[in-house]
């Protein structure tokens, strides 16, 4: 079949060509031993455009099939600068990709089928260091990207992860660097004031036994998350080891409840005056008696993440004698008609300091930059992080090695 023949020669040839001109990851794998380098020079739009070109229907079909499974070999992943090419190879009559790019939408963003093949695909215009997750939805089953091998755990299961050229991921933690590790308490704490059960972890670092005086305080909103989502734990056993923080008692709050059709965190975080009075009296007033916790407000903080950064600016706000400073991660300060924002007008007494940060695709960008104008323009000592990423725990996690030493080290 010399039709068949040709085509496909032209569009291996043009594959291989965005391969090495795009950064390929593993383009050399199974290439054709007929590629001369004179051929590299198309992007993948017009790698689309020839396989588009092939007259015969079942021609174009098989061509499209060769170069997904080439492209399957050879890990491909298609990025430029500023933007990725998604793609998708099977029986379908619909695929969309869902993720940060649009809020997780199932139907906002369809890959393009290359008519009578069962190849699709789509151009996403990215930002050059961006981190993207997301998952593949066809014919409405919710996948992982069969085409990349990539993928990272988030609070809903395992997503695929693409990161983009410039992006830099935080340096690894491992246990060989000698950091003593603390130990974490798991507590069933029963509250008189929400009239049930609580559960809480309690980190107490290894240093704590040459520590007589009391020691600096962190309160976690979603602390499961950050413990089994986040390098939280690790992170702080390194920051106290290398003198970046002091050694200070952890309380992560666990939102789930023993019974899974209750949403707790929904109530509790929402700017919840019992749960704020419960975090900022009934529990740290118990735990001050097993373990050594400050008094000191400008020892004291508090963070979270999504509706738990909610949570940390609105009990901070309502106990400003108790909480100096908090942390919100991607915060949803739009909950009750952004009505936090009056909160903060209307305080008399705000944080010693403040951290804020947001991803820019479909996060809290707009309003967390609103909180940090509003707090700076109050005196509050702040820092502000934007990132090209989403709402996710894999942003979050990355952060702490910012967020923790801006809290508890020497403030610049």
């Amino acid at each position: 079949m010399p039709q068949l023949s040709e085509a496909f020669l032209l569009i291996a040839r043009r594959a291989i060509a965005l391969a090495v001109l795009g950064g390929v990851a593993g383009c050399g794998t199974g290439a054709p031993d007929c590629l001369s380098s004179k051929d590299l020079a198309l992007p993948f739009p017009e790698v689309v455009q020839a396989l588009t070109s092939i007259a015969d229907s079942s021609a174009r079909d098989t061509c499209a099939a060769s170069l997904a499974q080439w492209l399957t070999d050879s890990n491909a992943a298609f990025k430029t600068d500023s933007s990725a090419i998604l793609w998708y190879h099977g029986p379908a009559a619909q695929v969309f990709v869902a993720g940060d790019l649009n809020g997780w939408s199932p139907t906002a963003t369809p890959l393009v089928r290359i008519p009578q093949t069962r190849l699709f695909w789509r151009e996403i215009p990215l930002p050059a260091a961006a981190r993207l997750e997301y998952k593949l939805v066809v014919d409405g089953r919710w996948i992982l990207d069969p085409a990349n091998p990539s993928t990272v755990q988030g609070g809903f299961g395992e997503n695929s992860e693409l990161r983009m050229p410039a992006y830099r991921p935080p340096e690894p933690l491992t246990g060989g660097h000698g950091a003593p590790a603390g130990r974490l308490d798991t507590l069933r704490f029963v509250s008189r004031l929400l009239h049930r059960t609580v559960q809480i972890y309690v980190y107490v670092p290894a240093a704590s036994a040459d520590h007589r005086t009391p020691l600096p305080s962190l309160t976690v909103g979603d602390g499961g998350g950050y413990l089994w989502f986040t390098p939280m734990r690790l992170l702080l056993d390194h920051l106290i080891a290398q003198d970046r923080i002091p050694p200070l008692i952890g309380i992560f709050l666990e939102s789930r409840s023993d019974n899974p059709s209750v949403d707790l965190r929904r109530s509790d975080y929402w700017m919840n005056q019992r749960f704020a009075d419960f975090v900022a009296g009934e529990l740290r007033d118990t735990l001050r008696h097993r373990y050594p916790i400050s008094r000191n407000p400008e020892q004291t903080a508090i963070m979270g993440a999504s509706l738990g950064g909610v949570l940390a600016t609105y009990v901070t706000l309502k106990h400003p004698t108790v909480f100096g400073m908090f942390a919100a991660q991607s915060p949803a300060y739009w909950v009750s008609n952004d009505s936090i924002f009056s909160i903060v007008q209307e305080s008399s007494l705000l944080p010693r300091k403040a951290y804020l940060d947001s991803g820019t695709m479909h996060d809290a960008q707009q309003e967390a930059s609103r909180m940090r104008d509003t707090l700076t323009s109050r005196g509050c000592l702040m820092r502000y992080v934007e990132v090209p990423e989403g709402h996710n725990w894999a942003n979050w996690g990355a952060r702490l090695d910012t967020l923790l030493p801006f809290l508890f080290g020497d403030t610049p």
